[in-house]
């Protein structure tokens, strides 16, 4: 039995002897599928115990919800349910649709049911359990304790009868940003994780979507598209509008931050070994630091500019930061004897090279300013609107501004006055 156990777990490792022809050739892809196929083959492991029943939601109430092809049975309490959601509000009004016709004549030992067979039996218990308060039961699993994957369940569920303000308070729990820090691990998406991010665009929950989007974008230096590995329909559009917001906002980063680690040689430092000597009749500007330029230089050529669309942005900033003095001091074009390599600065009580000093600066500007901030969801969300300016009128000035005259004559064409067209 242990031999037979040993042989499937070689199989199922990708650097196994036994396959190492073939998980060589391996995508990143299938170890996706993979991992999820194993898991949804543990929740269906027919070892398992079977579940102990649970308590109803509302014992006494006058309402029974029956869910999904299996005909789950969840007692609710109408008003509430219809105070949390818009749809079933509708659903049971008095005079709208049968259910509220039949809803008025209800009682405890008499029930209305209302059937829906297309719904998550397991998501439906979620909400209802949230909304009647019943989240800590003893008798019931904890709603807090819910994997990923239910957690995205509930989402849509919850988008599809417009409930998610009553669930703000669960949402706000599962989608804490300790938990979306967790979303990128070693360079790769975690596959265990992946659909907080999505749920967190279904509960319209800005700071677990920015958190969760932040992580990302800093850590994984490849493709996004594993956040739609295994979807379907929908909830595969949703993925990949994601990975494609995420994908933009990284280009933009990636290239803000190589601007602002390259702005030395456009605008070279000034140094203090190329001082001229000051006269008290006439003022000398001191001379621009071309050593120092020439070593950015170098850099820039040698790791930048080859790396920079491979590299992420925190593994970006880890090189600017950690390219040693003596690495690049005989790199210049000249001799170590025609020159003296300025003896850098201190900053944060150590001395640094002056190329390490000025890349510490421009890596820490670009942390406060730049990499604080995640994907907005309010500017890819259908249902919601960005009133951010730098996201709206400024970015759109921005474009305006590199347009070349004929776009710009032929925008005003269509628009029929000369002004900047709204997009």
């Amino acid at each position: 039995m242990e031999a037979k156990s040993k042989a499937s777990i070689e199989e199922k490792m990708p650097g196994s002897s036994s396959r190492s022809n073939s998980s060589s050739t391996k995508s990143l892809s299938s170890l996706y599928i993979v991992a999820l196929t194993e898991q949804a083959a543990k929740d269906k492991d027919p070892d398992t115990p079977p579940e102990e029943p649970r308590r109803p939601v509302a014992p006494q109430g006058e309402l029974v919800l029956v869910v999904g092809p299996s005909k789950v049975e969840i007692r609710v309490y109408a008003l509430i349910l219809s105070n949390a959601s818009p749809v079933f509000a509708s659903m049971l009004g008095k005079a709208r649709f049968g259910e509220g016709v039949a809803l008025q004549d209800a009682t405890p030992s008499n029930p209305v049911r209302i059937s829906l067979p297309d719904d998550d039996p397991a998501a439906m218990e979620t909400i209802c359990r949230v909304i009647h308060g019943k989240t800590l039961d003893a008798g019931s699993p904890s709603v807090l304790d819910a994997s990923p994957s239910e957690v995205l369940a509930v989402a849509m569920l919850a988008d599809k009868y417009d409930c998610s303000p009553a669930m703000a308070l669960a949402a706000e729990h599962w989608l804490k940003p300790e938990t979306m820090e967790d979303m990128a691990r070693w360079g790769h998406i975690c596959p265990k994780r992946r659909d907080l991010l999505i749920a967190a665009y279904w509960f319209k929950h800005e700071k677990g979507f920015e958190a969760g989007s932040r992580r990302l974008l800093a850590e994984i230096s490849g493709s996004f598209r594993p956040l739609a590995e295994g979807r379907e329909s929908l909830d595969e559009n949703i993925a990949l509008r994601v990975a494609l917001a995420l994908e933009e906002k990284r280009n933009e980063l990636r290239l803000s931050l190589y601007t602002s680690l390259m702005q030395p040689i456009i605008n070279p430092p000034v140094c203090k070994c190329s001082r001229t000597k000051r006269r008290w009749w006439r003022t000398r500007s001191p001379r621009p630091a071309e050593v120092v330029n020439s070593v950015i230089r170098c850099i820039d050529r040698d790791v930048m500019s080859r790396g920079m669309p491979y590299m992420s942005i925190n593994e970006a900033i880890r090189r600017a930061e950690e390219i040693p003095k003596n690495v690049v001091k005989n790199r210049t074009g000249r001799s170590a004897v025609d020159w003296k390599y300025p003896d850098g600065e201190k900053v944060n009580s150590v001395w640094r090279p002056w190329h390490k000093g000025l890349m510490w600066h421009r890596a820490e500007e670009f942390r406060e300013k730049e990499l604080k901030e995640g994907v907005c969801l309010r500017c890819i969300h259908p249902q919601m609107r960005c009133e951010e300016p730098r996201h709206n009128e400024r970015r759109l000035q921005e474009i305006w501004e590199w347009l070349t005259p004929g776009a710009k004559s032929h925008l005003q064409h269509i628009d029929g006055v000369d002004r900047m067209p709204e997009w």
